[in-house]
C-alpha cells in the first residue's frame, strides 16, 4: 500500500479479520448509526440479491504495522436462522458475517464491493495452479531445473485451458483441472481380450459418452478449419 501510494496508484485490498479489524467491527455493532444498507446508500442501484441483507460502514483503521490510518469499508451480511429452545416456541435469530476492504479510492461502498469481486476470481486461478499443477512445489536440486519444470507446468495449464475452450462442452469449460481429470481423463476400465486383440473396455457412463460425442464433433470442426484447401486445377 505504501508503494502504491508513492506511485499515485489506487488500490483495493481485502483485510483479514484480525484483532484490530474485529475491534472495529465490535465498535460498529455497538453504534448502529454507522451502518447503512446498500439499497439505501445506492438508491438507484439495488444490490445483486434485490434485498437489504447487506449493509456497509466506513471507518478509518490503523493496523500495528501501518504508519497512518487508512479508509476501511466493513460489509455486513445478515442471516436469519430459526432457533427453538427445548419446550419453547421457535424464534428467528439474526446473525451477521463480515468482510473488510481497505482502499485509497473514494468509491461508494456498492461500486467498491463490485469492483473488488470482479477481480477476486484470480484467487481461484491461483488455487487451481497450486492444487492442480503443483506450481509451488520446486523440490529439484538446481535453480535452472526448477525453472524448466515450472515452465512445463505453465505450458500444461495453458494447453488444458485451450482444450477446455476448444473441445469440451460449455458445462465443463469453467471447471478446474481436478474436475477434468476426474470426469474425462481418469475413467475406470478393464483390459479385455487376448493377444493382439487386447483393448480397454471403459465402464458405462452416459455422461462421459455425451462428453466424448461433443469432443469428436468439435475435433472434426477443428480439423476442417486447419486443413489447407487444395487449389483447383486451371
Amino acid at each position: 500500500m505504501n508503494y502504491a501510494e508513492e506511485k499515485g496508484w489506487y488500490y483495493i485490498f481485502k483485510l483479514p479479520k484480525k484483532a484490530t479489524v474485529k475491534k472495529a467491527i465490535a465498535y460498529l455493532q455497538q453504534h448502529s448509526g454507522f451502518w447503512e444498507t446498500l439499497a439505501e446508500k445506492e438508491e438507484e442501484i439495488r444490490f445483486a440479491t434485490e434485498d437489504d441483507r447487506w449493509a456497509a460502514a466506513d471507518i478509518p483503521i490503523l493496523l500495528n504495522n501501518w504508519t497512518k490510518a487508512r479508509r476501511c469499508v466493513i460489509y455486513r451480511e445478515s442471516h436469519e436462522t430459526e432457533h427453538s429452545p427445548d419446550g419453547q416456541l421457535a424464534m428467528m435469530l439474526t446473525t451477521y458475517s463480515y468482510q473488510a476492504i481497505v482502499t485509497n479510492t473514494e468509491e461508494k461502498p456498492l461500486p467498491l464491493f463490485r469492483s473488488y469481486n470482479q477481480r477476486a476470481n484470480i484467487e481461484n486461478r491461483i488455487d487451481e495452479i497450486k492444487e492442480g499443477y503443483a506450481i509451488e512445489q520446486n523440490s529439484l536440486h538446481s535453480m535452472m531445473t526448477n525453472l524448466l519444470f515450472s515452465w512445463i507446468k505453465v505450458i500444461a495449464y495453458n494447453v488444458v485451458v485451450w482444450f477446455k475452450q476448444a473441445f469440451l462442452p460449455e458445462s465443463l469449460q469453467r471447471c478446474e483441472v481436478k474436475t477434468i481429470r476426474r470426469v474425462v481423463l481418469k475413467v475406470p476400465g478393464n483390459v479385455v481380450g487376448s493377444g493382439r486383440y487386447q483393448h480397454i473396455r471403459l465402464a458405462p457412463s452416459p455422461l462421459l459418452e455425451a462428453i466424448v460425442t461433443v469432443i469428436q464433433q468439435r475435433a472434426r470442426e477443428f480439423a476442417k478449419r486447419i486443413t489447407p484447401k487444395i487449389p483447383e486445377a486451371a
